[in-house]
């Protein structure tokens, strides 16, 4: 035997693999033994076929697995784990025993030794070996489900069959939930450490994939579809196709869009790279002050958004908008004077700015909120927003209560789509917000 380490099959596990097999039946292998080789220190030992029992055993439990190789139709793989609890001592030796205790196949095991758990470094110990038999559906398993403990495989195989039929959608863990690619010289290359998380348990780590099935070819002035799945890995798909687009769909069509098993990560068009947001779920709650731009994520493929924006200023100012509007109507009620005396009116407005608040009053609560739907890239918007004063003055100096209703259409930029909706704000002493994407 030139192996260092090896099975094989006992002239009584021959024996009765050959009547078995003359009658039709099958060889029920049950338990799985480890021995020391006859010594506290781990002895190493030479099995023979004559063996029927192993040099000094010291510890046996039941054949959690066993399963033929999928390489190799001669192999069977046998499994079993030795609890935290047992230990104390080395392996050298294995034994493989059917339902009458009967010394089938012999092994020799790499030297291990196995702590306990009141040993301070105890842990279960996975037990994997591989047995060659000229005809494998001689043998087969017997376990107690009672009894079993479960190996890594095995449970790896449970949740892969189970967990995969689980609704839940693809995720990309990445801070923004984008996937990050560069382009150059009409390749596009994604970056490795990303993680996507697919049916809520079973992590893809960008890195596992090798350079060549990162990077994709593409051509200047024409449009691609990048998706993942867990089986096919990436694919850049033209959508001028026949086989990816046989009823040659518009890019926007729904048919496109992602399932549990097929995500459409995002697309490259005319030499620019659009990333999908892929998240299981899509409400975010910034909080912001003083002046500046929340890019609020919305990015390609999402087609409806509500907005809920909450001010609280303790001085007369405080503004949030959205610039570079197409289109964009307002209609501003107001209501002054003490005991309503003065009903106020009403200020129409047309500009290419939509704002969700106007100026707001000392001591205000602000609540607007925005409703958006995207078809073709154009955004179609509505807002209502309510002002809540504390105090009124006769002379006007402080605003009353106001309504502020508002619709806009906006067409999305290249930099909206990559990096999402830009809201300007000003002079904004405490907001937060509640964006929901559907």
């Amino acid at each position: 035997m030139n192996q260092q380490f090896f099975s094989l099959l006992t002239e009584l596990g021959q024996a009765r693999i050959i009547n078995a097999h003359a009658l039709g039946k099958t060889v029920k292998l049950t338990k799985l033994k480890v021995g020391d080789g006859g010594d506290d220190g781990g002895k190493e030992t030479n099995p023979k076929e004559t063996d029927t029992a192993l040099v000094r055993e010291r510890w046996e439990g039941p054949i959690n697995s066993i399963f033929q190789d999928p390489e190799n139709d001669n192999w069977l793989v046998a499994e079993t784990v030795i609890p935290e609890e047992d230990g104390n001592f080395y392996i050298t030796e294995f034994g493989l025993y059917d339902q009458d205790d009967n010394l089938i196949i012999v092994g020799k095991y790499p030297k291990t030794y196995k702590p306990t758990l009141a040993q301070g470094s105890g842990s279960s110990l996975y037990v994997r070996v591989i047995l060659e038999l000229s005809n494998t559906d001689t043998v087969a398993l017997k376990i107690d489900p009672a009894i079993v403990l479960a190996s890594r495989s095995y449970v790896d195989e449970l949740l892969m069959s189970s967990f995969s039929q689980l609704p839940i959608a693809a995720e990309l863990l990445t801070p923004d939930n984008r996937l990050q690619v560069t382009l150059s010289d009409k390749l596009l290359i994604i970056k490795p450490n990303q993680i996507i998380r697919w049916r809520g348990w079973k992590d893809f780590n960008t890195s596992n994939y090798s350079e060549i099935e990162r990077q994709f070819s593409y051509q200047a002035g024409k449009t691609y579809h990048l998706r993942w799945s867990p089986a096919a890995g990436f694919k850049l798909k033209d959508l001028v196709d026949s086989t990816y687009n046989s009823n040659n769909l518009a890019e926007q069509d729904l048919s496109f869009d992602s399932t549990y098993d097929d995500v459409l990560i995002g697309k490259v068009e005319n030499g620019d790279y659009y990333p999908a947001i892929i998240a299981t779920k899509r409400l975010y709650r910034p909080q912001f002050s003083g002046d500046g731009t929340l890019w609020l994520p919305l990015g390609y493929r999402d087609r409806s958004f509500r907005l809920l924006v909450t001010i609280r200023n303790q001085q007369q100012k405080g503004n949030i908008l959205i610039k570079s509007v197409d289109k964009a109507h307002t209609a501003l009620f107001t209501m002054r004077g003490n005991n309503h005396g003065d009903k106020g009116g009403v200020e129409l407005n047309s500009d290419d700015e939509f704002w969700l608040t106007s100026n707001n009053s000392n001591g205000e609560v602000s609540i607007s909120t925005l409703t958006g739907d995207i078809i073709d890239n154009w955004l179609y918007m509505q807002n209502h927003q309510s002002e809540y004063v504390k105090t009124v003055s006769p002379d006007d100096t402080i605003d009353g209560d106001e309504e502020l209703f508002s619709m806009g259409i906006k067409r999305l930029t290249t930099e909206d789509v990559q990096k999402g909706l830009p809201l300007e704000y000003e002079d904004i002493e405490s907001a937060s917000i509640a964006f929901e994407v559907f």
